[in-house]
């Protein structure tokens, strides 16, 4: 048998179906109406969500980015994540950034880094020879300018203790380390500078104690972060201030924190949309035309 697809130009989505048999008799036309999504974002380029300090593809079935690779599938938005040493330094998984995006394609992409990962992404453009194949870096709660949360783990007199206890744990502080306010001012963005044909945009969150200043409840993991950088830096998102957090054209800063942003704990994110915020993302680069 064969099967015979007739687009019919003068009916709007739909399309004439016919099965023929061995001996050339037809069956009459069937007609199949396609439903189309009218919110369907497609991007030039794919998008590539690069994870933070500590993150994953994929840990026990749960996902870093929580229902957005979902969304975005079903927006017809090409979306791949990453996968690198959750624990390494800049300098390390930003080599790994590297190798996965060229093996996700040989042409541009829209690289996003979640916390860490976007200073992975900032050094992999800079130094990593990955330029030529991102149109847009996006970063979201980066600590650009360092966070006094690393100072405090491991500076001053506790610093022996704090690394003891982190080599008994299994934690490297190498990548611990890259993130203090000295070496990233001082250090990282001497060394580490914007690529000219790159747009560099960020996304910064604020929150605190039960969102009664911002209206975005503080996760109680963060308490003590929080004190300590808003006590040093001001408005936060429990990890990242806002100032540290602003780089390139700075997009915003929702009430959300450090892991409402990619939809944490398990999708319960105290009232911010996140599936939202990404659905939007896609948008604003499809208007942008990359």
């Amino acid at each position: 048998y064969a099967v015979g697809v007739e687009l019919r130009p003068q009916a709007l989505n739909a399309v004439s179906v016919r099965i023929v048999s061995p001996e050339g008799v037809a069956s009459a036309p069937a007609q199949l109406s396609i439903d189309q999504n009218a919110e369907t974002v497609r991007t030039k380029h794919p998008l590539v969500l690069h994870h933070g300090y500590m993150g994953f593809e994929e840990l026990v079935g749960m996902p870093y980015w929580w229902g957005v690779l979902e969304q975005f599938d079903e927006l017809g938005v090409d979306a791949r994540p990453t996968q690198v040493d959750p624990l390494a330094t800049i300098e390390e998984r930003s080599a790994q950034l590297v190798r996965t995006v060229r093996r996700i394609t040989s042409g541009k992409v829209n690289l996003y880094g979640h916390s860490m990962g976007g200073l992975d992404g900032r050094r992999a453009l800079a130094l990593g020879g990955l330029a030529g194949q991102v149109a847009t870096l996006t970063t979201v709660g980066a600590p650009h300018r360092g966070t006094p949360v690393a100072d405090w783990v491991l500076a001053g007199r506790d610093q022996l203790a704090a690394e003891w206890l982190l080599e008994r744990l299994g934690v490297p502080v190498g990548g611990l380390g890259d993130m203090t306010v000295e070496h990233m001012t001082e250090v990282f963005n001497k060394e580490v500078l914007d690529v000219e044909g790159v747009r560099y945009f960020s996304w910064t969150s604020v929150s605190d104690p039960f969102g009664v200043r911002t209206g975005a409840p503080l996760n109680p993991l963060f308490g003590i972060p929080y004190a300590i950088i808003q006590r040093a830096e001001g408005d936060n998102d429990g990890l990242v201030s806002v100032t540290s957090g602003m780089w390139g054209e700075h997009l915003g800063s929702p009430a959300a924190d450090h892991l409402d942003m990619v939809g944490h704990l398990l999708g319960l994110t105290d009232g911010f949309d996140h599936l939202g915020f990404w659905r939007a993302e896609a948008d604003r680069l499809e208007g942008l035309g990359y």
